[in-house]
C-alpha cells in the first residue's frame, strides 16, 4: 500500500465498473484507482486520464504490476474465474464479480486457489449487504417468525440491454443467462437470511421473448422458475426474469410459524414484519449509498480480516444454481444436491 491506499486495478471497464465499482472506490478514502485494463484500449485510457493511474494493454500486463495491491474482476462471466485464479497467484486481493465462474469446475478450480493464497478473494454476492437483508437475518434468526415454512423470492426486471457492445446476452461471453445472472443473487440471499442450504431443487428454464441484435431470440435463458426445499425442512419458490418490463421485482417473503418477513415490497417499505394480532411493523434500516461490497473488501483488506464473501461461502449457492439449470435441461425434475 502507498501512503496507507490499497492500490486498486480495475480488470474490464464496462458498465457494472463504471456504475458501481469504480464510484465505490473512488468513495473510499483507503483505496486509490491504479490501473485500468479493458479490451478497448482507449476505454481504459480514458479512465487513467480522468481518474489517474495507468493503462494497461493485457490483463497479464496489469497482474504483473508489483505496485497494484488489488484488482477488482469485472470482466464478462466466462473469463471470471480464470482471471481472479491468476491474479490470486500473482500475490493480488480480488475482488470478483458474481458469478464466481461459469461451470462447477471452474467454481472448484477457484475455491482452490482461494484455499492455496494467503490473499482475499471476494465474490461480489451485494445481497448480503443490503441493510434491510442483514436486519432479516438477525430477525429470523432471534426467532421473530419462529421455525421457516415456506419462502418466495422474486428478481426480474426488464433485462440487460443488446448493443454494439453489449457481452451480456452473447453465450460465448455471458454464458449464463437470467438464472446465473439474477437467481444467483436470490440463491446466495435465501441461504443468508435463513442460514439454511438448499437441498434440493427442480426448475423450468426457458428462453420466451429476449431478442439479439439480428431480431431472434438470444440463445441464454430469459426466465426461469424454481422450486426448492432447504435442510430445515422449509419449501420455497424462486422465479426471475429478464422480460419484466416496465416494473421490476425484487421482492422476498419468508413465512414461519410465528409471522411473516416481507422484504423490498416497494423500496419505500424495504422490510415488514407481520405476527398474528398486531398491526403490521414497517421495520427502520438505514438507507444503503452503495452496495457496500466495495467498502467491506477495501475493509477487510486494511485490517487483515478474511474475505467477508469468500467463494468457499459461495460455493453451496453456485451447486444449486447448476443443480437448478441440470434440471431445467432434463425436463424439470427435482434434484437432490447431496
Amino acid at each position: 500500500m502507498q501512503n496507507g491506499a490499497v492500490q486498486v486495478g480495475i480488470l474490464g471497464c464496462g458498465r457494472i465498473a463504471r456504475t458501481r465499482h469504480i464510484p465505490e472506490l473512488v468513495a473510499n478514502p483507503n483505496a486509490r484507482l491504479a490501473g485500468f485494463y479493458n479490451r478497448t484500449l482507449a476505454v481504459a485510457e480514458a479512465l487513467a486520464s480522468g481518474l489517474g493511474g495507468r493503462a494497461y494493454a493485457t490483463p497479464e500486463e496489469l497482474l504483473a504490476d508489483p505496485f497494484l495491491d488489488a484488482v477488482c474482476v469485472l470482466t464478462p462471466n466466462s473469463s471470471h474465474a480464470e482471471l481472479a485464479i491468476s491474479a490470486l497467484r500473482a500475490g493480488k486481493h480480488v475482488l470478483c464479480e458474481k458469478p464466481m465462474a461459469v461451470s462447477p469446475v471452474e467454481c472448484d478450480r477457484l475455491a482452490e486457489a482461494e484455499r492455496a493464497s494467503t490473499n482475499i478473494l471476494m465474490i461480489a454476492q451485494n445481497q448480503r449487504f443490503h441493510a434491510a437483508h442483514v436486519k432479516a437475518r438477525e430477525l429470523i434468526a432471534s426467532g421473530a417468525i419462529g421455525r421457516v415454512l415456506t419462502i418466495q423470492a422474486a428478481f426480474s426486471h426488464g433485462g440487460p440491454a443488446m448493443d454494439a457492445n453489449s457481452w451480456f446476452l452473447s453465450k460465448s461471453t455471458g454464458r449464463l443467462g437470467v438464472l446465473g445472472d439474477l437467481g444467483v443473487h436470490k440463491i446466495d440471499l435465501i441461504r443468508f437470511l435463513t442460514g439454511q442450504e438448499i437441498v434440493a431443487i427442480s426448475a423450468v428454464v426457458d428462453t420466451l421473448d429476449k431478442k439479439s441484435k439480428d431480431g431472434g431470440r438470444i440463445e441464454l435463458d430469459d426466465n426461469a422458475a424454481c422450486l426448492f426445499r432447504l435442510n430445515g425442512g422449509a419449501i420455497g419458490t424462486l422465479t426471475v426474469s429478464w422480460t419484466a418490463y416496465g416494473k421490476p421485482d425484487v421482492s422476498t417473503r419468508i413465512c414461519g410459524t410465528l409471522g411473516t418477513i416481507e422484504l423490498m415490497r416497494t423500496f419505500e417499505e424495504p422490510l415488514v414484519l407481520y405476527r398474528p394480532g398486531t398491526e403490521p411493523e414497517q421495520i427502520t434500516v438505514e438507507s444503503n449509498t452503495n452496495s457496500g461490497v466495495v467498502d467491506a473488501f477495501i475493509g477487510a483488506i486494511v485490517s487483515g480480516a478474511p474475505s467477508p464473501v469468500s467463494a468457499a461461502s459461495v460455493l453451496p449457492s453456485m451447486r444449486a444454481l447448476f443443480t437448478a439449470y441440470e434440471s431445467g435441461r432434463t425436463g424439470g425434475n427435482m434434484i437432490r444436491l447431496d
